[in-house]
């Protein structure tokens, strides 16, 4: 620290003394609001050398801002906080302004800005577990790098949001695409924050949110042929089966099977309609019942879940029927990972690829209840089963061109060159 005067703003022999404070190469200067007779003031010694009582008062004005910006230090320090110069001098002062911290600004903003959403139902509670999980890896993040609990709002930048994001993949163990959906959560309270003023930067501003495509695991028909067919030895395995066949039926994912009651079923011109909110997004899905997934409820009309809770379909937690359907893919020998959610994705990638039921787009979205027809887009893939269907009706001149000139067309080899 280091005082002056300013000759320059001279009024009547007097100047007011200014104060330069400097930490972290970074400075401030402020005023005092001590009035100086330039007259006996030493710039080297940085006091009043003039033998008077207005000296001695001046000088120990001096010594008592020093003693304030070391005990400001020092009480910055303990508190084991990120703070600047500013910081230290707005607290010499004692008027510091009430610190924002990471965890603690994020934590109250899922309980102002998502659980009173959750509790009405008008967010999942999906959602809110998500948030939960960003914010314990922000914890551990901290705590590993800084080796405090909590940081400075003001000490996020580029390098902390990089950080977290190697965090999330090495130590976390995360997929790249898991990490960025964390990073997207997390960019989010920083748009709250920086709506507040509390924030002046964007740390996000140079962050690249690049997604890695995804090939989505899904049931060809003739694995779920396989799996129809399949008689299993236990009623629980069986039960796990038929609630992954009507998922596959249906397009809806566990937690909407979970809450699925009997009056979420309509008749609508002549067939029963699924008519439901996704847990996941509060969006509605429209989804008529093809037979098979009808007979699956009329077989478990009678079972606990319906007579008591009006449920449409006994199920069990995701833990236990993701273990009961490892079980049943190996006793169907179907080598490739299968998790419940892919009934959602076959359903969606039969709908749109088989060459027998030829749905629309549209129609599938509706169907499972997506926001925008991009989400939906990305089952419309086309598989393998279905392209050589397709030119073998080619090849055997079935398609509208050929369609007519039956027995009697040209050799096809004929015009060839030669090899």
């Amino acid at each position: 620290m280091s005082f002056y005067i300013d000759k320059k703003r001279e009024r009547n022999g007097e100047v007011t003394l200014q104060c330069r404070v400097s930490f972290r190469k970074k400075s401030k200067t402020f005023s005092t609001g001590l009035k100086v007779p330039i007259v006996g003031w030493d710039a080297k010694k940085q006091s009043h050398t003039k033998r008077s009582e207005r000296s001695k008062v001046i000088n120990q004005q001096i010594d008592s801002w020093k003693s304030k910006l070391i005990v400001a230090k020092d009480e910055l320090l303990k508190r084991e906080v990120y703070f600047t110069v500013e910081d230290l001098v707005q607290e010499a002062r004692g008027r510091l302004s009430t610190t924002q911290f990471m965890t603690e600004v994020y934590d109250n903003y899922v309980k102002e800005n998502k659980e009173p959403y959750v509790e009405q139902g008008r967010l999942s509670k999906a959602l809110l577990i998500k948030h939960r999980r960003t914010l314990s890896a922000l914890k551990s993040y901290i705590s590993e790098k800084y080796q405090r609990q909590d940081v400075d709002l003001r000490q996020v930048d580029y390098g902390f949001i990089i950080g977290f994001k190697t965090f999330l993949v090495t130590s976390e163990n995360l997929a790249h695409n898991t990490a960025l959906k964390h990073m997207q959560r997390l960019r989010e309270v920083f748009l709250y924050c920086s709506s507040n003023g509390w924030v002046v930067k964007d740390p996000f501003k140079s962050f690249k949110f690049r997604f890695e495509p995804v090939d989505r695991s899904f049931l060809t028909q003739t694995e779920l042929d396989s799996i129809e067919s399949y008689v299993p030895p236990s009623e629980s395995l069986e039960r796990v089966k038929d609630v992954f066949l009507f998922s596959c039926y249906t397009g809806l994912s566990y937690s909407d099977i979970k809450k699925l009651e009997m009056k979420d079923i309509q008749n609508s011109g002549g067939f029963p309609v699924i008519e439901i909110k996704r847990q996941k997004t509060n969006i509605e899905s429209y989804i008529p019942l093809i037979p098979k997934a009808q007979l699956l409820l009329s077989k478990y009309q009678f079972c606990i879940e319906r007579t008591t809770e009006n449920k449409a379909l006994p199920v069990r937690s995701n833990q236990k029927i993701n273990a009961f359907l490892k079980q049943l893919m190996e006793l169907c020998e179907i080598t490739k990972p299968i998790t419940f959610h892919c009934a959602r994705h076959t359903f969606a990638t039969m709908m749109l690829s088989s060459a027998e039921w030829k749905v629309s787009m549209e129609s599938v979205s509706k169907m499972l209840g997506h926001k925008n027809l991009t989400t939906t887009q990305l089952y419309g893939r086309v598989q393998k089963e279905r392209v050589d269907s397709e030119m073998r009706k080619f090849m055997n001149g079935d398609n509208k061109e050929n369609k007519g000139k039956g027995k009697d067309r040209e050799d096809p080899d004929a015009g060839l060159i030669p090899a």
